[in-house]
């Protein structure tokens, strides 16, 4: 059929939705190999008929050839449903079974439509060519046959009056004619087609026991995983089909999960004895005398009929209500869930498939790939390997699903048969969901991502579900760097697999890199049970939860699970290093912080991930030479920003733009190396460049940059513009991670006159990083402004103790002891930073101060003058030297 005709279909159902013409369009997708919109068209149109059985056994064909049979069997329910005394819904499955050559699954249907319309000859013949087929005969000629009932009956009204279903002046009569059509039906009949009833099945319904099947008749659903109703608590299509006349020709026996061969010996012996009795009292003709042996038979095959539903119902209860195809269903769905519960879970139902029909071979190869699936990598024991090892050298293994058993083999097969197995995934023609999956993860050990890729996309395109293939792929985006791809890909999985340890830990790994949603990440992560995870899942989960923890400010609980997981990481010893020196260094603990990023560089030296943290530890502890001899002849481009960052901040602009050049990439350099090539411009004299650079890198950056932010407010604060440095100070301080900020912040506003205010930025930015010697230093002179010099000398105590060499921080100590009025303790310490910087006006103007204040003039004018000579231009000296003359009186010399 053309195009054009299904747009005029679609164009007349968007004008009216709730016509009938759904139908006709959906078999026309169907017959197109449109299966999809086909189905889509279904469920929208059984919204307006939901009575409507064409659309439901419609919908069913469509899943059929989108390999879905089992969701296909509900519908087909559904149509059955309907009206149990119509024909018409058992008329066009048994059509769909028979032309796929599932005669056994068709037979009670087709009896179930001979019971309803006795008088269609037409049926009974194809009953008997059905029966005829099972036996070995030829195949039986499908013709749609004619029902004494119209195909699609008035409706049941709705609760608001108006009925539902077809237009009721549409009717079939009992010679298939019709009326005549309304536009939407003429425009079929022009087309050459006849509208309902439309009698041609197509697709299959795999059934236990039917013919032999091959891959495109094979009955693995392709996406058998979440949102289908659980078959223990729904009707089976088979459920109420009654026993009919059976048609004449040899039915073979079926195999039943208990005989019932004991029960009719016993009837047969019982009609035996009763005959003789009869025989012996011939002669006395009552009327009951004469009618015992019809009496005595019925009484037996009552006897044999109530024995047989005892039987079933033993049966039933053993099986827990499930026929062969619900466990079958059920194992499937439990599969492709992916986890060890849902492997367990369908062995579980694969047992029940066992014990109802020994010989399946759907049972079979489902219980192989289980039981490899668990052992493989899902923490199963050696006897499931052995177990799945049986399963695969039974007669019939792969006939059913030869991909599944392809890699069931491979993961069962140990030493060199393990390699040749592989291979022979690899060396595969099977196009199946499983074998593309599994290719794809060997081509990625290989190496050979851009190989594997494609089979990722090939397993996705026939089975969209497949887990395994999402959780694979994402997890390559994802090493591969690219955490926004891996994130799509891992919320398609999340829906069809919600507790997937893989998946769930992946996702949170990506969420890290990104910087986003880390609150439900961790929530997520807490919800993976550790006892049920296999012991390399669990130490991930600890991994991923101690990083996920410090990301959300909680660093105390993080340091205490990254150090738990430390002791018995294994293979993860070094990850969890990494991960513990950065909660660390977070929560502000840098000496400690040094102390595990020194033991993973040990583990692995050439890492650039441990060297980088290792040498930001160092830069946070205000150790710059110290960075730069250790990683001085490293080439790497990471250490190369950590050396331009280090002899930026020792005023050495000229090895710093030499360093940060080389962390270029095509003319494009990282944006914390931009920022410090600003501050380098700054202080060669320009900084009006610099302004204009920082202000369009932190316009164009897609999430705040603190480092950005820091720099150009250090340019406002050089031009003078103080009100827009402090908004830049403010902003930057938000940032959980940053300290340089909230020190910036904090001198600024003590600078600025307000020391008061001063104080809760710099104790911010110590609590961010209790080793940065900077905050320390602004902290002690605020609390000296604010007249609390116990304070301040606890503040010059905590910094010595981090920086012994300090000379700064020595002088800090004596200010806060002269202060405090200790003079002793305040010269002893100015002595110990002259000695540490003999060239220090400061420290001198200090030492001059300390010595006039016990008498010394003399000593006291000599420091003043070697302060003058250092700092020639120094205020502060200057002021200094006027209050000594004072004290000699010489007032003119003073002013």
């Amino acid at each position: 059929m053309p195009e054009s005709l299904v747009e005029r279909y679609e164009q007349l159902l968007a004008t009216d939705p709730t016509s009938t013409l759904f139908v006709e369009l959906a078999r026309v997708l169907v017959e197109q190999g449109e299966n999809a919109r086909a189905a889509e068209v279904c469920q929208q149109g059984l919204v307006h008929h939901p009575d409507s059985i064409h659309a439901y056994v419609l919908w069913g064909k469509a899943l059929i050839g989108l390999g879905r049979p089992a969701e296909a069997m509900e519908q087909f329910d559904k149509a059955v449903a309907v009206d149990r005394s119509d024909p018409l819904a058992y008329h066009l499955i048994s059509e769909v079974l028979v032309a796929r050559g599932l005669y056994r699954s068709a037979l009670p249907l087709l009896r179930k439509a001979v019971v309803l319309s006795p008088g269609d000859e037409q049926v009974k013949v194809w009953l008997e060519q059905t029966q005829g087929a099972l036996s070995g005969g030829p195949a039986p000629t499908i013709r749609p046959a004619v029902l004494d009932n119209p195909p699609e009956r008035p409706l049941r009204p709705r609760a608001n009056g108006i009925p539902t279903g077809s237009n009721p002046a549409i009717r079939v009569t009992r010679t298939g004619s019709f009326p005549p059509p309304p536009p939407a039906e003429a425009l079929a009949e022009a087309a050459g087609r006849t509208p309902i009833p439309e009698r041609k099945g197509s697709g299959s319904v795999p059934a236990v026991g039917d013919g032999p099947t091959t891959p495109g008749g094979s009955d693995y659903p392709a996406n058998a995983v979440g949102g289908l109703p659980d078959p223990v608590t729904e009707p089976s299509l088979l459920a109420d089909v009654p026993d009919a006349p059976s048609p004449s020709g040899a039915i073979p026996a079926v195999k039943r999960p208990v005989a019932t061969g004991t029960t009719e010996a016993i009837a047969k012996e019982y009609e035996k004895v009763l005959r003789a009795k009869v025989a012996e009292k011939a002669k006395e003709r009552s009327w009951l005398q004469a009618h015992a042996l019809k009496l005595a038979i019925a009484g037996v095959t009552l006897v044999a009929l109530v024995a047989g539903g005892l039987v079933y119902r033993h049966t039933r209860i053993v099986n827990q209500g499930r026929n062969l195809a619900d466990a079958l269903s059920t194992a499937r769905k439990a599969l492709a869930l992916d986890t060890a519960a849902g492997d367990r879970a369908a062995l579980d139902a694969l047992a029940q498939a066992v014990r109802m029909e020994e010989d399946s071979a759907d049972a079979w190869d489902l219980t192989a790939y289980a039981r490899a699936v668990l052992a493989d990598e899902h923490g199963g024991t050696a006897q499931d390997r052995a177990q799945a090892a049986t399963a695969l050298a039974r007669p019939k293994a792969g006939a059913s699903h030869p991909g599944l058993v392809l890699v069931a083999r491979a993961m069962t097969a140990e030493g060199p048969d393990r390699d040749a197995s592989r291979k022979a995934i690899l060396e595969s023609s099977i196009d199946s969901t499983e074998v593309h999956d599994a290719a794809g993860r060997l081509l990625l050990a290989k190496g050979d991502a851009k190989a594997a890729v494609l089979h990722f996309k090939r397993a996705l395109e026939l089975n969209a579900g497949n887990v395994r293939a999402l959780v694979a792929l994402g997890d390559y985006y994802r090493e591969a760097g690219d955490d926004a791809a891996a994130l799509s890909v891992y919320g398609n999985a999340e829906p069809l697999s919600p507790d997937h340890p893989g998946r769930a830990l992946g996702e949170a790994e990506s969420r890290l890199a990104l910087e986003q949603d880390l609150s439900p990440a961790l929530a997520e992560v807490d919800k993976l049970a550790p006892t049920a995870l296999t012991p390399e899942m669990a130490a991930r989960r600890a991994l991923d939860r101690g990083r996920l923890l410090s990301a959300n400010g909680a660093h105390e609980q993080a340091v205490k699970v990254l150090t738990e997981g430390a002791a018995g990481a294994g293979k993860r010893a070094f990850d969890f290093q990494v991960a513990l020196g950065d909660a660390l260094r977070a929560s502000g603990d840098l000496g400690a912080a040094q102390t595990a990023l020194e033991a993973a560089v040990k583990q692995r030296p050439k890492s650039e991930e441990a060297k980088e943290a290792l040498g930001r530890v160092l830069l946070g502890r205000d150790r710059e030479r110290e960075l730069l001899q250790r990683f001085a002849d490293d080439s790497g481009r990471r250490m190369a920003l950590l050396r331009g960052i280090a002899w930026g901040r020792l005023k050495d602009w000229k090895r710093a733009r030499a360093e940060l050049a080389k962390t270029a990439v095509s003319g494009k350099f990282p944006v914390e190396a931009v920022a410090w090539l600003a501050l380098a411009d700054a202080a060669d004299g320009d900084p009006e460049k610099a302004q204009t650079v920082l202000e369009r890198t932190l316009g164009a950056a897609k999430r705040p940059r603190a480092d950005v932010a820091v720099a150009l407010g250090k340019i406002y604060w050089q031009r003078g513009i103080l009100d827009r440095a402090k908004a830049q100070f403010e902003g930057a301080s938000h940032d959980p991670r940053d300290y340089e900020g909230a020190c910036s912040l904090g001198r600024l506003l003590w600078l600025s006159g307000s020391p008061e205010r001063a104080v809760e930025p710099l104790q911010l930015s110590i609590q961010r990083n209790r080793s940065h010697g900077e905050s320390r230093h602004a902290l002690a002179r605020v609390y000296l402004a604010l007249a609390k010099p116990t304070d301040s000398l606890a503040q010059a105590e905590a910094w010595v103790t981090e920086a012994p060499s300090s000379a700064t921080a020595q002088k800090d100590i004596a200010l806060a002891q002269a202060q405090l009025g200790k003079w002793k303790e305040a010269e002893a310490a100015v002595n110990r930073s002259l000695k540490l910087e003999p060239q220090d006006a400061e420290s001198h103007r200090l030492r001059a101060t300390l010595l006039f204040a016990r008498g010394d003039g003399r000593g006291g004018f000599a420091e003043l003058q070697k302060a003058n000579t250092l700092a020639p231009k120094d205020s502060e000296v200057f002021c200094a030297i006027g209050r000594a003359f004072v004290r000699q009186g010489n007032v003119p010399q003073a002013q």
